[in-house]
């Protein structure tokens, strides 16, 4: 006799965590290993901001460092990690422009870095991590064209250069 085995799914409730954002404005996740967890938004003054979950002090809230950064209200944040100590975030300017800052346990923030022009401030980035050494972003442009952009850490401080891994694949 066979018995079959049914799995339950049950869901939480919602709960309210650390501090607010702004109303409806786009939340990206991540979680470089179990103790920590990080979500990222743009506030209505057009700053970046993280809440930072860990075991020992809960959520804290804290601005992205660097120049004034300009993103309009509800651009779309995406947060990926390569690894426990390195996370990098993808956004879209005011201009269309596509931009990503990066962390590491070691340096802490770059500055952000413009990788990509031509899209539309409401463009969400989608990524993949193949592996730590390689990251693939995915975007479309006003046209309906998928472009998309890897980069690879080559070793030894070295990148690859951008312009000459960008693949374009028109869908």
């Amino acid at each position: 006799m066979i018995i079959p085995f049914i799995q339950w799914t049950v869901w939480s409730s919602w709960e309210q965590i650390g501090e607010r954002f702004l109303g409806g404005a786009g939340v990206a996740a991540t979680s470089r290993d179990r103790k920590i967890l990080d979500l990222f938004a743009v506030e209505g003054d057009g700053q970046m901001y993280t809440l930072q979950w860990t075991k020992e002090e809960r959520w804290s809230k804290n601005p992205l460092p660097r120049e004034i950064q300009g993103f309009p209200t509800g651009a779309q944040v995406t947060a990926t990690a390569r690894t426990e100590q390195h996370m990098d975030l993808f956004v879209c300017d005011s201009d269309g422009n596509v931009k990503t800052l990066g962390w590491s346990s070691l340096a802490g923030w770059t500055d952000w870095e413009l990788i990509g022009r031509q899209f539309l401030t409401e463009t969400e980035i989608a990524t993949i991590v193949p592996n730590e050494n390689t990251l693939e972003i995915f975007a479309c442009r006003p046209n309906g064209q998928i472009y998309n952009q890897l980069d690879c850490k080559l070793g030894f401080g070295l990148e690859a250069h951008p312009e000459l891994d960008i693949r374009r694949r028109k869908f």
